[in-house]
């Protein structure tokens, strides 16, 4: 909440971690810093969720950020003996024919949430790695997807010079 515009309090980009009544865990993130900043942060938000029955991850405000950050928040999803090819973002280098290629693989984390219902609520304002987080979730069958369609910018991008002052 809060009024529109106002600065929303988070701690590298996690809003809340609470339990509601039946055991049900819920965790709001609005963004996904760098993960050195990230993963403390999320590991004792995470932590006070453990046992939890049913997990509600609230995406509606994420304006999203690191794509290392949002594989390893979908890590807390994959079953502790797996690993699974999280994201792969391929970029042309500028100027060249030469292609960057990095995948991201999912990873231990301090608790696990892969045995439990998993439900995602996205928004309109769900944005890039926010987008992101709920299209792994989707396309990997972690969980349920709430909510509205999402604002459409899961696309990592950058600025082309066109020369002449112009950029792309």
């Amino acid at each position: 909440g809060g009024p529109i515009g106002a600065m929303t309090r988070s701690e590298a980009g996690v809003v809340r971690a609470d339990k509601l009544a039946g055991d049900v865990g819920c965790v709001e993130v609005i963004g996904f810093p760098r993960l050195p900043a990230f993963k403390p942060a999320v590991d004792k938000a995470m932590s006070v969720l453990k046992g939890s029955r049913a997990l509600i991850i609230d995406d509606r405000r994420n304006m999203g950020g690191s794509p290392d950050a949002v594989g390893y928040f979908v890590s807390y999803l994959i079953p502790p003996n797996q690993s699974i090819e999280i994201n792969d973002i391929v970029s042309r280098l500028p100027k060249t024919n030469n292609f960057d290629h990095k995948k991201s693989y999912s990873e231990q984390t301090p608790v696990n949430f892969a045995k439990i219902p998993v439900y995602v609520l996205t928004s309109k304002n769900t944005f890039s790695g926010g987008e992101e987080f709920a299209y792994d979730v989707q396309t990997h069958k972690l969980g349920k997807i709430v909510g509205e369609v999402t604002g459409g910018g899961a696309n990592p991008t950058g600025p082309v010079d066109l020369g002449h002052g112009f950029v792309a």
